[in-house]
């Protein structure tokens, strides 16, 4: 569906798992010695995944995921703001952070509380040209070999809904189920009804963030790539 749609193919997905594995990447536990980091919210109670990222960009341009958290709530047991603001707590008191990224749907509450601890940037991710700007700057570094991932990155254990058995599911097959819609504008990203796009937008709004600051402040000897 992906690769019909004409977002993103098997072969350029691959390119930020490929390049991850070249490059050694794995969860990070702890900071790199001068290197900042973004973090990036994504919250969804129950019928969305929550998910929590940390990415960095290298002085060469390439951005690396460094963390990607993904929790699945349920009507019984959903995912609590309360648990989000534990993970970015623990976050911002070990890592250096430039700026968390949140997508202030059911989030007000936690911006206000952050606001002064450190910089927030607020995206709406899933309408408007903000969608359009993260998903080309999104593929546009994975394209071009400026995106790389850990292995198994944002893998959850879900129930397959053909066999009802437990399966792993990868941040791979989210990117490749992703789909292009046309608009006036440009396009916009969205998934497959019984799908997700979480991890997606997580990383992507990180990626955008990142491109954005790179073209208003060049690093050194460092390569504007969009």
């Amino acid at each position: 569906p992906g690769e019909a749609s004409g977002y993103l193919t098997r072969t350029e997905i691959l390119k930020g798992t490929s390049l991850g594995a070249e490059l050694g990447l794995s969860y990070s536990t702890a900071p790199s010695p001068g290197v900042h980091y973004v973090a990036s919210i994504d919250y969804g109670a129950v019928h969305d995944r929550c998910v929590l990222a940390l990415l960095h960009c290298r002085r060469d341009g390439l951005i690396c995921v460094d963390r990607l958290d993904v929790w699945q709530g349920s009507r019984a047991n959903p995912v609590q703001i309360s648990a989000v603001e534990r993970w970015l707590d623990d976050v911002r008191k070990l890592y250096p952070l430039d700026c968390v990224i949140i997508d202030p749907h059911q989030m007000v509450s936690t911006i206000q509380r952050y606001q002064g601890l450190v910089p927030i940037e607020q995206w709406e991710p899933r309408g408007g040209k903000a969608n359009y700007e993260m998903a080309q700057a999104f593929r546009s570094a994975l394209v071009n070999d400026r995106l790389a991932w850990y292995p198994k990155a944002g893998s959850l254990i879900v129930d397959d809904p053909l066999s009802g058995y437990p399966i792993e599911e990868t941040l791979e097959d989210e990117l490749l189920m992703l789909q292009l819609k046309p608009v006036s504008y440009g396009f916009r990203v969205d998934h497959l009804p019984s799908r997700h796009d979480d991890r997606f937008v997580a990383i992507a709004m990180a990626v955008a963030h990142l491109h954005n600051t790179r073209l208003k402040r060049p690093l050194p000897d460092s390569p504007v790539w969009f």
